[in-house]
């Protein structure tokens, strides 16, 4: 069980919890939620549900997420689904900023923000 984003003799993961996620490309913009346990993160939005695993580094972690539509609705901020996202993060007290790509759209830059909201 991770506690306070610290596992016992391992390095700093995102703290198990739920997190409001907002974030963009230059394609468009959203918003929806995610739980993070252990090293999985699961969640979404009104049309697409987000699946992956998170991984720490020495300066923060790494999170690799699938995409899948749900619902009709909202373009997808990358203009395709699903899509594959790696993504790069940094702690910012309890919450997390991070930055990324598609593997589908590789230069297409996408930014997340994660805000702690509950365990």
């Amino acid at each position: 069980m991770i506690k306070s984003g610290r596992r016992s003799g391992a390095k700093r993961i995102l703290a198990e919890g739920i997190y409001k996620v907002q974030f963009e490309t230059l394609m468009g913009a959203g918003s929806g939620i995610v739980v993070v346990s252990g090293d999985r993160i699961r969640g979404g939005d009104d049309a697409f549900a987000y699946f992956g695993k998170l991984k720490p580094t020495e300066n923060g972690f790494t999170a690799d997420i699938e995409t899948k539509r749900h619902s009709p609705g909202r373009p997808s901020v990358f203009n395709m689904e699903p899509v594959n996202i790696q993504l790069t993060g940094m702690f910012d007290g309890p919450n997390a900023i991070c930055t990324g790509t598609a593997k589908q759209v590789p230069g297409l830059i996408f930014k997340v923000v994660l805000t702690f909201v509950s365990e």
